[in-house]
């Protein structure tokens, strides 16, 4: 299996992102729901669905915590 790092820069500090982070990273791009976000996950790599949605919002619980000005 091939292993994709990435990072992102994000209010000046790096984040190092695995490749499932990655791919949330890439959706993020364009706005998209939770479950838009999950199903494509889900189409991507092996997981139990609302392990998955816990994850994203848990996820994304986190980040707005660190960074508001981002969501």
């Amino acid at each position: 299996m091939e292993r994709r790092l990435s990072s992102i820069l994000l209010s000046g500090v790096y984040y190092g992102l695995n490749a499932v982070g990655a791919s949330i990273w890439n959706l993020l791009q364009q706005p998209r729901t939770v479950s838009e976000i999950r199903d494509a996950i889900l189409g991507e790599y092996e997981a139990e669905p609302q392990q998955c949605e816990r994850d994203l919002l848990t996820l994304s619980l986190d980040a707005f915590k660190m960074h508001p000005q981002i969501l």
